[in-house]
């Protein structure tokens, strides 16, 4: 709170108080930032496309689905209950539930709740979201099968790891006894049916390495939980990938799956660029309900700009200048120089420095002998 107050001193050109400040922060300027991000949030969420080819093309937009938590002042308990530890304390601990679109690297829309509300709980989520042509790309803390059949229904497109257990059908109704069939044939691509319902998916099993498979089988049997020694169908299942999905084979190769899911695991690099460089989860370790909430609600809404300049400034460099620029090298780059701009080592940033200073010290390196993310997510197919 020390550091707000010198902060808006220094910009109203006055001392302010600690006190003062979080006298303001109540419940009203909660809900005035959380309207400002929300708002933001629209106001770029229908920003004009960009086409993008390769896999992505047939789709209007890719969806990432993913949350991150954050640790909370442990008075915060009540509001943002977190899991249990082994003390018996009540843990405060906030989830981010996050919709971003890959095409045009932005942010759709975020919701905020305790930890206790998992994945699964918050898997219809994605149903207010996605629209007509868009595709879902999801890890298995989402998986409920009623969920895939009403995003087929409305003409979403999805895909997704299957989930161990779930029974599969053929299209006649008969069971598929899937390890027997991937020992048999030793790969799988054909539409069946998912659970009791009979959910209609194409099920794709590409074999992976031994190297990969006996890994898998190392960390499962290293369960602590004797209860959960995974079964022998179980650990043989685990010589394949295998994903659902309703994409046809006209559009997506048996060989293009594994490949396009990877592309999921872009989600990860942004919760790291909001954690290392916005510094998101480094909150006060005191306070009010209502102040941590401004902190976060404010933080989030830089985070949403932020996203908004970069999607801007990657077409400009790539049209202009034939480079991509790395989203964690970026924010480096402006958490580094933007809070020195206006000071004696650093009086004047111009934007045509910052652009140089981004295409010399965020772009990726040119390297034939490696693909970046944007070569292999957008050079697909």
């Amino acid at each position: 709170m020390e550091h707000l107050a010198l902060m808006i001193g220094c910009l109203a050109q006055q001392t302010v108080s600690k006190q003062a400040i979080a006298k303001r922060l109540t419940a009203a300027a909660t809900g005035f930032v959380q309207q400002a991000l929300y708002t933001t949030l629209s106001n770029t969420a229908d920003w004009k496309r960009v086409a993008r080819k390769g896999y992505f093309s047939s789709f209007g937009r890719v969806i990432l689905n993913d949350s991150t938590c954050l640790s909370l002042p442990a008075p915060l308990a009540k509001a943002y209950p977190g899991n249990g530890n082994v003390t018996g304390k009540s843990l405060a601990v906030l989830k981010i539930q996050t919709f971003y679109d890959l095409l045009q690297d932005r942010i759709l829309t975020l919701s905020l709740s305790g930890f206790t509300r998992n994945d699964q709980a918050a898997s219809p989520d994605i149903l207010a979201v996605a629209r007509k042509g868009d595709l879902v790309l999801r890890d298995l803390g989402y998986f409920v099968l009623n969920v895939f059949a009403s995003l087929g229904k409305n003409g979403v497109f999805f895909l997704s790891r299957w989930k161990y257990g779930t029974h599969v059908y053929s299209k006649t109704g008969q069971p598929v006894d899937l390890w027997r069939t991937l020992r048999s044939r030793g790969s799988f691509d054909e539409w069946v049916c998912l659970g009791n319902d009979r959910v209609p998916v194409r099920l794709v099993a590409l074999p992976i390495s031994s190297s990969q498979a006996a890994a898998r089988r190392r960390q499962a049997r290293q369960n602590r939980d004797q209860r959960c020694q995974p079964a022998r169908e179980r650990l043989g299942l685990m010589n394949w990938e295998i994903f659902i999905t309703n994409v046809p084979a006209s559009i997506w190769s048996t060989a293009a799956i594994a490949e396009v899911y990877g592309v999921r695991w872009r989600i990860e690099v942004i919760f790291k660029a909001w954690k290392s460089g916005f510094r998101l989860d480094r909150l006060p370790p005191h306070g009010s309900q209502f102040q941590i909430e401004v902190l976060i609600f404010a933080q989030l809404l830089l985070i949403t700009l932020f996203h908004a300049f970069f999607e801007q400034l990657q077409l400009f460099c790539q049209h202009r200048h034939r480079r991509s620029i790395s989203l964690l090298r970026l924010v480096d780059v402006l958490v580094w120089v933007l809070p020195h701009a206006g000071k004696p080592l650093i009086p004047r940033i111009t934007p045509t420095l910052l652009l140089a200073l981004c295409l010399r010290h965020a772009a990726y390196d040119k390297r034939q002998e490696q693909k970046h993310f944007f070569q292999s997510a957008f050079g697909l197919g």
